[in-house]
Order: structure tokens, then sequence, then C-alpha cells
């Protein structure tokens, strides 16, 4: 367990392959726990009325074209061991299907397909919850666009009202017994 400041961050971004594709040493102790954690966590988030996209691990093409027909489109390719977004393509159809995969594949390796839940908009939400689950402090912030300034991205944003998703992100939290800042 390695307990960072808020100043270093840096040590995590430099090491963020690592974070995401180091296996947990508790999980792994128990094959089917991650899984039962994860179904958990799947159900709290649909009783608070939390958006929870079908998701699929793309296996091949045949399963790909179950995916397609079940879902049907948009659907959205996710790299597994990225964040961020990074990676990511929402496809509206066969076409776009087909010249988006091939790459996820190289560069990342079998993305997760998923479902596609209409948004519109980049909203961080930020909650803290004391230990009896009450909300201590709740945050959304807006954001409207990102640029490429030199080595660096530059991002516009804005506070914003609470709205439904940051009133089911504390929620969820509460659902599951977590306190602390997310």
């Amino acid at each position: 367990v390695l307990t960072l400041g808020e100043r270093e961050c840096s040590i995590q971004r430099r090491h963020q392959k690592l974070v995401e594709e180091a296996p947990s040493v508790v999980l792994d102790q128990d094959p089917d726990l991650r899984r039962r954690m994860g179904e958990m966590a799947v159900k709290a988030a649909q009783a608070v009325g939390f958006p929870c996209p079908r998701t699929y691990l793309y296996e091949s093409p045949e399963q790909l074209r179950e995916i397609e027909e079940r879902e049907g489109f948009p659907l959205v390719l996710k790299p597994r061991f990225t964040s961020g977004g990074r990676g990511m393509a929402i496809v509206r159809d066969r076409s776009e299907l087909d010249a988006a995969l091939p790459g996820i594949i190289a560069h990342h390796g079998a993305p997760l397909v998923q479902e596609y839940i209409p948004g519109g908009d980049r909203t961080s939400v930020q909650v803290v919850l004391g230990k009896d689950g009450s909300v201590v402090f709740a945050f959304r912030k807006l954001r409207h666009r990102t640029s490429k300034r030199a080595a660096r991205l530059a991002t516009v944003s804005e506070s914003a009202s609470p709205d439904e998703r940051m009133l089911n992100s504390a929620a969820l939290l509460q659902k599951l017994g977590w306190w602390g800042a997310l």
C-alpha cells in the first residue's frame, strides 16, 4: 500500500500502465471474488438508477456479430487498459466498426464492446461521504473543450449545478457502503 500526497500524483501517472495491469493480490486469492464484486457493483448501480451499459469482452468476429444483432448500433469499443477515454471509439454502423476494431486491437488488445448510452457532455463528479454515509461535499465540473498546447493539454471547464448523475453517484457510493473521497 502506498499513500500519495496531492502533489505526488506524477508518481501514479508515470507508472499508470503498471497500476492498471498489476493484479490484485487479495482478489487473486479467490478467483471468483472479482466476478462477484463486479456483479454486486452493477446491481447496486442499477438499484439507484445509475446507467450501466451492457458490456461484452471481444472474443471473435462471430461473437461481435451476435453482439451487433443483439444491441444494434451505435456501439462503444473501449480498450480495457486505458483511462480517460483514450483509444475509445463510438461506431455507428458496420463500416465504422470494421475501420476502428483493427487499430484498437493492434494498440490495446481485445476491447470491451458496450451498448451505447447517450450522454452528450463530459462531466466530472467529486463526492465526499462521511462514515455514516452522509454527503459531506459534492461538486460537478462540466468540461467544454480540451486542446493540445505544445506538450500539454489545456482544458476549459466550469463548475455546474448538481444533476441526476451527481445524485446517482452519491447514491451508488452509499449503497456500496463506501465512504471517503471520490
